[in-house]
């Protein structure tokens, strides 16, 4: 990439991702060409002949449930950050409180959600409201505050592990054009998203 991404191109980005990563149904399909065109664009990452149709629902749901949910053997590439983050590979382990944390400082409920704080849309949704509230700071100041949580939540609770998702994501043999691509396009903008929250100090 070789510019830095307006705020509204970075929410979009995270809103296009979150959804991407959740489980499929027919709504992500009937919008899949603009997501994925809009992604292109924003990411200057070109999209694969495979995709220029949209995919079948059935495989999509087939390819999550073995990529991110359970398959023989264990879902090849779990999307909550405690898998990753966690020294036994724990789920609902201290890090995925401290994600917790981070969304009831923000006044954010979670209770009525069936996913644990740290699944991987969950967290993406979280940093595109951290980038909506940014610019719509009404001065330097107030935006800075922002942009300093978007940092610490993305330098301790996402970024140390997104790479390690992705790739698996990339090699399973489960994997489906879509969620290859996906991955792709997560680790293209989360470069970028650390090159922009770069020499941020901690809050």
């Amino acid at each position: 990439m070789n510019r830095q991404l307006s705020h509204a191109e970075r929410a979009s980005c995270y809103q296009i991702l979150a959804t991407l990563f959740c489980y499929p149904d027919k709504g992500l399909l009937d919008s899949l060409h603009s997501s994925l065109e809009n992604l292109s664009l924003f990411l200057h990452l070109p999209i694969p002949v495979e995709l220029k149709q949209t995919p079948e629902l059935i495989d999509t749901e087939v390819a999550y449930t073995s990529l991110f949910i359970n398959s023989l053997g264990g879902a090849a590439a779990p999307p909550y950050g405690s898998v990753y983050l966690e020294s036994a590979a724990q789920l609902m382990g201290a890090s995925c409180q401290q994600v917790s944390d981070s969304y009831r400082r923000e006044g954010l409920n979670l209770d009525a959600s069936e996913e644990p704080a740290d699944f991987l849309a969950t967290e993406l949704e979280f940093l595109y409201f951290l980038v909506a509230e940014e610019a719509a700071a009404e001065d330097a100041e107030a935006a800075a505050v922002w942009k300093r949580k978007q940092a610490d939540f993305s330098r301790k609770l996402l970024h140390p592990w997104l790479s390690v998702f992705c790739q698996r994501v990339k090699r399973s043999d489960a994997g489906h054009p879509l969620y290859r691509w996906a991955a792709e396009a997560l680790l293209l903008f989360s470069e970028s998203e650390q090159n922009y929250l770069s020499g941020i100090s901690a809050g």
